[in-house]
């Protein structure tokens, strides 16, 4: 991407005045012929020209601007390598950079601070926009930038000569691990200014977006923009802002480098560098192609949605036709959120380009939609899905003036069903409920599992239920599938109460328990009364031991110390007329194995 001003001279004397200003310093005294030669070799290289004060400004004020701006990249993580001329500049261009980026940062916070006060007058809530804003100055002001260069001998001199102080730099330097903190995607070391150092056989995979503002040709450059090629999450390219206009170079190195064999140098056929407009939209656009051609071939047109923001009219109809045609299965709705995120991620990689206006009407539809699926609420039981519930219940009661003779029992339970399947059937969005259905008694199935691994057979039942439901869509068979849903919620509910009839206090001792028992047919009525005593206590013993997990997920030595704390009592505690040695050892596995993994897991026993 070219940035950077041309530039042009405006004072067509500036030869006679040079010549003027060194005459007089020959004449008075203060300068050798040998000092005369040297300054004109010096003021007559390019590097003179772009390290001049006006123009480095302009170089920091668009860095800035444009790394700034950049902030959401990768989730706050993208870092930025900015290549200078020399050592000198590398420092001069800190300074710079620095004021600039505190500058634009309080700017940001003062406007921030007066929109923020306007809505409180107004006792309204700050918009999206306002809070994103306040999260960018806090980016900002937590961003650090570090310059890296090698050291010489006469360092302090050579910078001091020119009003620049190496010393707190070099401190840094030698006293932080610099590269360490680059390579953490984490780390607000997000901005480094080298000229030669980091430059080759350095590999940071947070490191997007490369500022060149040195000449550089041939392998030079193509070790120099390599830097950024590196894969990571949220990263679809490297971008490289280029200050001194060397696509000529770029294309002659990759004409050189990147040739197929038996091709000629300059092929165009082979030239892989498009300009740069095209080169920036080419694969943004074709990932918002691709969502899309997703969208439609699940039954919905994007320009629908689009057309109803364009006219700010039914836009939320049109979201919850886009949810109910991804709403097919579990995959076509993960799918298109792969597809949304993609086209995400590739606009804040490309952002602020200008490029991106022409996509935002694509762009803010696919995020209204990917918005609108992530609005599903945290998994809750199912009979919260039934949202008419209460208003049954309470048609079905009212007070007495006496205390009621009771004749029986009545479980409301057996209504939840009757009441969500009248709502199921006159619902215009079938698919996105009982998408919703399955993806609920999913996460308690998980849930169950992980307190007790013998509950498989209910998750393969579901699993067998959704392999139905996948194979047909008409009406009778949703219907058909959504009852057997039902059904199959009733038995989840039975095992989730079954631990209270056999006596135990929580699903956690009853797990242990059958893990004990499990493969025992012979057992007597004294037997298990003794086994769901051990189980009980073991689990007491097991949670006494919770504070050496974490030693435990890295120790291999503390996880044999208490498999044989568990077999030991296991051996000491079971029945012996049930159980021999072999049999304990491998039940003391199977009970530490459970223990283990649901720690790993989420600790489920708090």
């Amino acid at each position: 991407e070219p940035h950077g001003e041309k530039l042009q001279i405006v004072d067509a004397a500036i030869n006679q005045r040079i010549k003027e200003r060194i005459d007089t310093l020959a004449a008075e005294g203060d300068l050798t012929e040998e000092q005369e030669e040297k300054l004109y070799k010096e003021l007559n290289t390019e590097g003179f020209v772009l390290t001049l004060p006006t123009r480095l400004q302009k170089v920091a004020d668009d860095f800035v601007r444009h790394y700034s701006d950049r902030w959401k990249m990768m989730g706050g993580h993208g870092k930025a390598m900015l290549v200078c001329l020399d050592k000198r500049t590398c420092v001069r261009m800190h300074g710079l950079i620095a004021d600039a980026w505190k500058q634009r940062a309080d700017a940001l916070h003062s406007h921030a601070l007066a929109e923020l006060g306007r809505y409180t007058a107004l006792n309204r809530q700050p918009d999206a926009l306002l809070l994103d804003q306040l999260r960018k100055v806090d980016w900002m002001r937590q961003t650090e930038m570090c310059v890296v260069l090698s050291q010489s001998s006469t360092e302090r001199a050579d910078f001091a000569a020119w009003g620049l102080d190496i010393k707190p730099h070099r401190d840094k330097m030698n006293q932080r691990t610099l590269e360490e903190d680059f390579k953490k995607a984490e780390h607000p070391f997000r901005v480094v200014i080298v000229c030669a150092m980091w430059l080759t056989g350095f590999d940071v995979k947070p490191l997007a977006t490369l500022y060149l503002d040195k000449p550089m040709q041939g392998h030079t450059l193509m070790q120099a923009i390599a830097r950024v090629n590196r894969r990571a999450p949220g990263k679809k390219n490297g971008l490289v802002v280029d200050y001194n206009g060397m696509l000529k170079s770029l294309r002659a190195a990759l004409a050189t480098f990147a040739q197929k064999r038996d091709s000629a140098p300059g092929d165009p056929a082979l030239d892989p560098l498009q300009e740069p407009d095209q080169g920036m939209q080419v694969e943004y656009a074709a990932s918002i192609a691709r969502t899309r051609a997703h969208l439609l071939a699940n039954g919905y047109d994007l320009q629908q949605l689009m057309d109803a923001q364009a006219k700010e009219f039914e836009i939320s109809t049109e979201l919850h036709k886009a949810r109910e045609a991804l709403s097919a299965t579990a995959e076509t709705r993960k799918t298109f959120e792969v597809l949304a995120q993609d086209v995400e991620e590739r606009r804040l990689n490309l952002f602020p380009h200008e490029c991106l206006a022409a996509y935002g009407a694509q762009e803010a539809a696919i995020a209204a939609i990917y918005n609108l699926l992530q609005k599903r609420g945290a998994p809750v039981d199912v009979s919260q899905v039934l949202r008419g519930l209460q208003t049954v219940v309470d048609a079905a009661l009212a007070p007495q003036a006496q205390a009621p003779t009771r004749t029986g029992s009545y479980d409301l339970s057996k209504i939840d069903f009757v009441r969500l399947q009248a709502e199921f059937a006159q619902s215009a969005y079938k698919q996105t409920e009982m998408l919703s259905l399955q993806e609920r008694i999913e996460a308690r199935l998980l849930a169950m599992l992980q307190k007790n691994p013998l509950r498989i057979d209910l998750y393969q039942r579901y699993q067998e239920i959704i392999a139905e439901y996948n194979r047909d869509k008409d009406a009778t068979e949703i219907q058909r599938v959504f009852e057997e849903l039902a059904r199959h919620n009733d038995a989840m509910n039975a095992e989730e109460r079954a631990y209270i009839a056999e006596g135990f206090e929580n699903e956690d001792q009853r797990a242990i328990y059958q893990l004990l028992c499990k493969e025992k047919t012979a057992l007597s009525a004294a037997d298990i009364k003794k086994i769901k005593s051990v189980a009980k206590e073991l689990l007491a013993k097991l949670l006494g031991a919770i504070n050496q997990l974490e030693y435990l997920r890295d120790r291999a030595a503390l996880q044999a110390q208490m498999k044989a704390e568990i077999f030991d009592y296991l051996f000491d505690q079971l029945p012996e007329s049930a159980f021999d040695q072999e049999d304990i050892l491998s039940r003391s596995e199977r009970v530490f194995d459970h223990f283990y993994k649901s720690q790993l897991r989420s600790p489920p026993f708090h």
